[in-house]
């Protein structure tokens, strides 16, 4: 496992928010995560300030991901959930992208060449639950190297018609 002590992370466990600050020993969030059985590839590293990906103990790159709708209404008619990778999208086997096992329909770089990959939002709404879930990327690069990514949205069930 690679971390940087020079960098901030925030985890998730079970919607609580767990920082791990600059020059903090991270040692500590370990042992934190041992006492409650939290293996660091189970709890969600969802924001890491640092401009390195983190590895994880199963080899997957941890890349931060951005999600967009991050609030989704079941009762909406979007077309796509959005997700903005921090991985360069000409290193991304386009295909393999997957969000939770559903297959992106499309995917393209942004303006700094990383990869967004788009999918069916009717397909994302079958997994999602109220109050929120856990909606992870996956997919592996060209050269064969897995990397996984995992963003908390929230989820409503409101009905706005007149």
């Amino acid at each position: 496992m690679i971390l940087h002590q020079n960098f901030y992370y925030f985890f998730v466990f079970e919607r609580s928010v767990c920082i791990a600050e600059k020059g903090f020993p991270l040692k500590g969030v370990i042992e934190l995560m041992k006492l409650k059985a939290i293996t660091l590839c189970s709890c969600l590293l969802v924001l890491s300030l640092s401009v390195n990906p983190v590895q994880c103990q199963d080899d997957a790159l941890i890349i931060p991901v951005a999600i967009a709708p991050n609030v989704v209404n079941l009762e909406s008619e979007g077309v796509w959930v959005t997700v903005h990778a921090g991985i360069p999208y000409n290193a991304v086997a386009g295909l393999s992208v997957t969000l939770n096992d559903i297959p992106v329909v499309y995917t393209k770089a942004d303006n700094r060449g990383n990869l967004v990959a788009k999918f069916d939002i009717d397909q994302v709404k079958e997994i999602l639950e109220v109050p929120g879930v856990v909606l992870r990327l996956d997919g592996y690069t060209k050269d064969g190297d897995a990397f996984t990514g995992t963003a908390l949205i929230d989820v409503i069930d409101v009905f706005g018609g007149k």
